[in-house]
């Protein structure tokens, strides 16, 4: 669980980019928020309906969501959320361990790729 100072300097941070977006005219992405994260913004939504905030994984079953600030109707343009799908198996799943969250998490994370830039990672059948 989050401390009170995270949660505002979450709140804080979301503040930012919502105000950023608006004054710029211009879309503002957060990286992966976590439930927690996800949380702090929920308490302080209706004070950032004036930037239009949409939140996306990737897909419906998602947990983890980026949001976007911006009003297409206002700018004049649509910008999709900066989010790629991979995915990742063994060259040979015949010689291969079975694999599970954890070590895909793990493998990506040992690759120097921070936690808030992955989404979810959905496992099945040895993929991810």
């Amino acid at each position: 669980m989050m401390n009170d100072q995270t949660s505002i300097d979450n709140q804080r941070r979301l503040e930012e980019l919502a105000r950023r977006s608006y004054e710029t005219n211009s879309f503002t992405f957060t990286d992966f928020l976590s439930m927690a994260e996800l949380s702090d913004f929920y308490e302080i939504e209706s004070s950032l309906k004036y930037a239009c905030p949409v939140l996306y994984g990737g897909c419906d079953m998602s947990e983890r969501k980026m949001i976007r600030f911006g009003n297409p109707d206002e700018f004049g343009y649509e910008q999709p959320f900066p989010i790629n799908t991979l995915i990742i198996e063994p060259l040979n799943e015949k010689f291969s361990d079975d694999l599970n969250h954890r070590d895909f998490l793990g493998a990506l994370m040992n690759l120097g790729i921070k936690r808030q830039l992955l989404g979810d990672i959905f496992v099945k059948n040895n993929k991810a």
